[in-house]
C-alpha cells in the first residue's frame, strides 16, 4: 500500500470512497450553459448517479432542481467528494472554512496553479488537506469516472452508465481523459474507472495504478503521463502490475513540441525518450505514441 507522510504520520487514501462516493458537492455550480462551463451536477444526474448531490453557489437558491448551498461548509453532513470549479485563489478560501473531517476527497477542477508558476497556491491547498483530513485530485483536472457507481465528469459518459467496463485509465491531461473515454464509447469498449488527475499535487499516478491493479473489474490499465514524480517507484510498480494485467503507457512530452504541450497542461517537465522507453520495456509495459494507437491496442 502506497502511503504518504505528513508531520510523521502516514496518510493513506481510501480510494474506494473516491470511486464510490455517497455524496458529491459541486462548488461553483450553475444551471447556465456556456463555452468552458462544466455542469457537473447535470452530468451526474444524466449518468444516473444515485448518491446525494449538493450544488454550492451563493448566487442561486436552486440548481437543476436541487437546493443550492451558499458555502461548502454549510452542506449538511460529510461529503465524500467536493468538486471545486471556481477561480484558483478562491479554492483555499472555500476550503479553509470547512470543518476537519467533513470532506473525503476534493477534486480541484480549476486551472491557474503551478502550470502558470503559481505553485504557492498548491502548497496552501495541500496544507489544508492534511490539516482537515481530505485528499486532493488535481488541480487542473477533470476528475473521476466510475461506471459501477455512475460517477462521471463529461455528459457523453452517460452512454456508458449501463455498459460494464473492464478498462482502467489514468491521465494527467483532462482533454485526453475525455477523448480516450469518448473513443472507447465509439468503438464499443467499456471503461470501468478513469481519473484525470492534472498536476497531481497529492493523489499520484502510482497510488491510482496500485488501486486499479487490485480492482477485480479492471482487466487492462492505460495511462497517459507527463510528469512522473516518483520514477523509480513508477517502474517498480509497473513490474508488479504487468505480471497480472497489461499496462499501456502513453508518455507526453517525448519530443520538443510534446514537451511544450506537457508544460501547458500540468507544469511538468518531459524526460529523455530513449531512457523512458527502455524503462517501460524493462517494466513490461506497452508503449503507446498517440490516441489512435491507444484505441487500437
Amino acid at each position: 500500500m502506497i502511503e504518504k507522510q505528513y508531520k510523521g504520520k502516514a496518510v493513506r487514501p481510501d480510494l474506494k470512497r473516491l470511486f464510490s462516493p455517497k455524496s458529491i458537492a459541486h462548488v461553483g455550480a450553475s444551471a447556465k450553459r456556456s463555452p468552458g462551463r462544466f455542469n457537473f451536477i447535470l452530468y451526474l444526474q444524466n449518468m444516473g448517479y444515485e448518491g446525494k448531490l449538493y450544488p454550492v453557489n451563493p448566487n442561486y437558491d436552486e440548481v437543476y432542481g436541487l437546493k443550492c448551498y451558499p458555502a461548502l461548509a454549510e452542506v449538511p453532513g460529510e461529503v465524500d467528494m467536493a468538486i471545486l470549479a471556481l477561480p484558483a485563489p478562491r479554492c483555499a478560501e472555500i476550503l479553509r472554512d470547512v470543518p476537519a473531517g467533513k470532506l473525503g476527497f476534493v477534486v480541484v477542477h480549476t486551472s491557474g496553479f503551478s502550470e502558470i508558476d503559481k505553485g504557492g497556491l498548491e502548497d496552501e491547498l495541500l496544507e489544508l488537506g492534511r490539516e482537515k483530513g481530505f485528499r486532493i485530485i488535481g488541480p487542473n483536472c477533470m476528475g473521476v469516472f466510475c461506471q459501477e457507481s455512475r460517477v462521471c465528469f463529461w455528459d457523453d459518459q452517460k452512454e456508458l452508465k449501463d455498459r460494464p467496463g473492464w478498462v482502467g485509465y489514468v491521465s494527467q491531461s483532462g482533454g485526453l481523459s475525455i477523448h480516450v473515454i469518448s473513443g472507447c464509447i465509439d468503438i464499443g469498449v467499456g471503461v470501468n474507472k478513469a481519473v484525470s488527475l492534472g498536476n497531481q499535487i497529492d493523489i499520484s499516478i502510482n497510488e491510482l495504478l496500485e488501486y486499479m491493479a487490485d480492482a477485480p473489474g479492471i482487466k487492462v490499465i492505460a495511462v497517459y503521463v507527463e510528469d512522473i514524480k516518483d520514477g523509480r517507484g513508477f517502474v517498480e510498480l509497473l513490474k508488479k502490475i504487468t505480471r497480472k494485467k497489461p499496462v499501456l503507457v502513453w508518455k507526453g512530452g517525448l519530443t520538443e513540441v510534446g514537451s511544450a504541450a506537457a508544460m501547458t497542461h500540468t507544469g511538468s517537465m518531459a524526460g529523455n525518450a530513449d531512457i523512458f522507453r527502455a524503462a517501460m520495456r524493462q517494466a513490461g509495459a506497452i508503449m503507446i505514441d498517440d490516441l489512435e494507437q491507444m484505441m487500437r491496442a
